[in-house]
């Protein structure tokens, strides 16, 4: 039956099989919406999906900026302070202490006495719930004063960011790799800006970091998740004084912390305010109806005010300590009988408490010492993993039966017309960052419609810079390099990519290397025997044998370069600089341009021991900064192993894209370069000013051919934002910016003594386009904006090469350094 061509009218329709079908889908689909448990009903109306909100910047000073300043002696905000009574030195100097042992410094904010603050300055002389005592009113008014002191002394110095901690507080003792994860966390839920001024994010009011309860909003579903973290206390060590999030109902296990947007809470051990949060807090204290306890009615703030947004943490990170010895010491607001002593001091919810490791930390330094409060503390096994996770959507009755009528509609129309099902397209991407973390993202499609991009997991295993990946697809390996600029060293992980739904990594092995490894490339000896080569900044080549099977490693040699004198640009060529290694067509040599030393290394590969020995280094223009190349050679590209090869360089120093003939010496005795045709700019024949700084970065060659024109090279430029007030690749985010450019260039297939042809510049989508790769099919171009902290998708026409718009974005991924598909690559590409 069609609908061309009825036949029997509605009764005939009635008996066939497809209509029964149906009717017997729909029947079903009632009975089973209220016969599933709730949870389920939630996974089907709406899948597991980001929504990352846009971003609105402060208008205070700008902060440091990079996401490895969370890590920085004011751990990413622009200052910390501590409240501290001016006559209670003995807590300062504790403080004092214990901030200098976890490497963060401080200002003070002095706390106040209540009856030093005037009734006339209070917004209202009605106190809500008052208390007995006049000292007990006193010591709130005053607790309130001192944080108003704090909102107001980032209003009054312009302060962008600014933490503030309550002098008997406590942290673990990695304090710092806990806010490494967090700032990740609260950039996710906060979104980023075009431009990040803020580790954490630029779209947030409040981060309650030091709690004693706080509640997740029932509005924003989203959670970053911490998963086998030995320092989330369990859930018999949790000591909360109000509602907190219910981790175990919510399907997480008893080593997870998440961060949230939060909706109230209970005390104020440890928070941070953005210039715009303080200055929302100032205006919300000052018209309050009934005077409230400052964390009280900042928890209402956060409930009750729309545009005051909050980021929490649960388990909290901070928390009060209460030490040995008199209890009369401890708050200045409650009141204790001082004849009561305390036989050993504990912090709740903390579980290798600073306080309690102060001699481990002073006077030995072994964290094997390190001592956790609980004996009964489960002992986890591999490392802490991170991923992005969005609880669907509560459905109601109304809202179910609509959407699910529309698919079973849908559904039906498919059935009788005997349609075939929409095509479903879905692939994975690995994104590292100078943020410490490698994030696999599903890239998918249904039929016509747009691209999703959504994060599924996170791995902070190549911490605290990663820099670089290498994919073995074939073998479920991922290679990648830390540059460890922020640490002094180096380090190279293996992790085995998983089979499962989140293609999420398993770390084999990790290894501290020389500084600054920034490229990675891998050489297929026979009998499956594979060598890792790694271009390392500052000034080296390591090479590692790999066991493909396990993704294990073991150093095979290492190279240490020199050069007599600086290079022509001495500010950047004071010293080697090899930027990046790859295999030649042959698979005989590494091949590595040196920036600093204008020079392109070989090292000839001996396929049975792994060992590489060096060749003469080729000559280029000096001063000209050789960053990366790429190989052509079309016979091998169709499959033929032999045939003319072509090298195309970028160099940074000169902005310049150079073509070369490859030849070889007899005997493995090395490779040459010989130049057809002068270097072209990398931004084309245009004379503005504006690429006066550009810093081309990237170069590929695009999978397959150009109809009528042969092949496309595509280069990234950074530094020279020539698209000025452009669309913002999030169609959700009305604020336009500008953007740096990728450029194209065309090899014709006439022959090798043309130069690359130019064919114009398109938008990266933001700013600094450090690295970009493509699709196998040669019609994504998946770009990572280094200062935009951005991930972008542009679509490319295979068969022409245009680039057209974004098809799909993620914000808030830090400095992002590297891009690979999860797809093995064209035969001979």
């Amino acid at each position: 039956m069609t609908l061309a061509e009825p036949r029997g009218g509605v009764a005939s329709l009635l008996r066939s099989p497809r209509f029964l079908f149906v009717v017997f889908a729909i029947s079903g689909a009632f009975v089973f919406f209220f016969a599933r448990p709730q949870n389920a009903i939630q996974s089907l109306v709406q899948p597991d999906s980001p929504n990352a909100s846009t971003a609105s910047l402060s208008k205070g000073t700008p902060p440091l900026g990079s996401s490895a300043d969370v890590k920085n002696s004011t751990l990413g905000f622009e200052k910390i302070f501590v409240i501290n009574l001016p006559e209670r030195h003995d807590k300062l100097d504790a403080f004092s202490l214990a901030a200098s042992l976890t490497g963060f410094t401080h200002g003070v904010i002095e706390g106040v006495r209540g009856q030093d603050v005037v009734n006339k300055s209070l917004p209202s002389l009605e106190m809500a719930n008052p208390p007995k005592s006049e000292k007990g009113r006193s010591n709130i008014i005053g607790c309130w004063r001192a944080h108003l002191n704090f909102a107001q002394r980032i209003v009054r110095e312009r302060i962008s960011t600014a933490l503030v901690v309550e002098d008997d507080s406590d942290w673990d003792v990695s304090f710092r790799e806990q806010m490494a994860d967090f700032a990740t966390g609260s950039r996710y839920i906060s979104g980023t800006a075009k431009k990040p001024r803020s580790p954490y994010g630029d779209d947030w009011d409040l981060l309650w970091l030091g709690h004693c309860a706080v509640q997740e909003d029932p509005s924003d579903q989203r959670r970053f998740v911490i998963e086998n973290d030995d320092t989330v206390p369990p859930q018999q060590h949790r000591v909360n004084f109000s509602k907190c999030p219910k981790l175990n109902e919510e399907g997480y296990d008893n080593s997870t912390r998440i961060v949230f947007r939060a909706k109230d809470g209970v005390c104020l051990y440890a928070y941070a305010l953005s210039f715009h949060g303080a200055q929302k807090v100032l205006r919300w204290q000052n018209k309050m109806d009934k005077f409230l306890p400052i964390d009280i009615s900042i928890g209402n703030q956060c409930k009750n005010d729309p545009n005051f947004k909050c980021i929490g943490v649960f388990p909290q990170l901070i928390d009060s300590h209460k030490p040995a010895g008199r209890q009369s010491r401890d708050s200045d607001i409650g009141t204790f009988d001082p004849n009561n002593i305390r036989e050993k001091g504990f912090t709740n919810n903390i579980v290798r408490s600073t306080r309690l490791n102060i001699e481990t930390l002073l006077y030995d330094g072994e964290k094997a010492k390190i001592e956790d409060q609980w004996p009964d503390m489960p002992q986890l096994t591999g490392p802490r993993r991170t991923r992005f996770h969005n609880f669907p959507i509560q459905p109601t009755l109304s809202t179910f039966i609509h959407g699910m009528l529309s698919q079973i509609f849908a559904l039906s129309a498919l059935a009788l017309l005997g349609a075939a099902p929409v095509p479903v397209s879905s692939t994975r991407l690995y994104v590292s960052s100078y943020a410490g973390t490698i994030t696999t993202f599903d890239l998918s499609k249904v039929g016509n419609a747009s691209y999703q991009l959504a994060p599924l997991d996170t791995s902070t295993g190549c911490s605290p810079n990663a820099s670089w990946l290498q994919i073995d697809v074939k073998h479920r390996n991922l290679f990648c390099l830390d540059e460890g600029f922020a640490v002094g060293n180096g380090t190279l992980t293996s992790f085995k990519i998983k089979d499962d739904k989140n293609g999420s990594l398993s770390t084999v092995n990790h290894t501290v290397i020389p500084n600054a490894p920034v490229n990675s490339a891998i050489f297929n000896g026979p009998n499956g025997s594979q060598l890792l080569a790694v271009a390392h900044y500052a000034w080296a080549l390591t090479t590692w044998k790999v066991n493909p099977a396990t993704a294990s490693y073991s150093p095979l040699q290492s190279f240490n370069f020199t050069q007599p004198k600086p290079g022509p640009k001495a500010d950047r060529q004071a010293a080697p600089h090899p930027h990046q290694v790859l295999v030649d067509p042959t698979n005989k040599y590494l091949v590595i341009p040196d920036l600093g030393s204008d020079l392109i290394r070989i090292f000839y590969i001996d396929p049975q021991t792994l060992q590489v020995s060096p060749r003469p280094s080729i000559n280029v223009t000096a001063g000209s900064g050789p960053r990366h190349g790429v190989f052509y050679s079309p016979g091998r590209r169709a499959g033929i192993n032999r045939g003319a090869i072509d090298f195309y360089l970028v160099s940074e120093l000169s902005s310049t894209l150079a073509g070369y003939k490859v030849f070889y010496h007899p005997n493995n005795g090395g490779m040459g370069l010989t130049p057809f045709a002068d270097p072209v700019h990398t931004w084309g024949p245009s004379n503005d000013t504006i690429f006066s700084g550009n810093a081309p970065a990237e170069i590929i060659l695009a999978p397959g051919a150009i109809a009528n024109q042969g092949v496309q090279l595509l280069v990234s430029n950074r530094n020279a934002t020539f698209f000025k007030d452009i669309k913002n690749p999030d169609p959700k985010n009305a604020t336009h910016i500008d953007s740096d450019t990728i450029a194209s260039f065309t090899i014709p297939k006439s022959g090798r003594k043309f130069a690359p042809k130019f064919g114009g510049l398109v938008p990266a989508g933001g700013s600094f386009p450090r690295h970009f790769s493509i699709n196998r099919e040669g019609s994504l171009l998946a770009v990572g904006l280094q200062n935009s902290g951005r991930l972008v998708v542009l679509e490319r026409c295979a068969k022409t090469g245009v680039i057209g718009e974004v098809v799909a974005d993620f914000e808030g991924l830090g400095q992002v350094s590297n891009i690979v598909w999860d797809e093995p690559p064209r035969k001979g590409d």
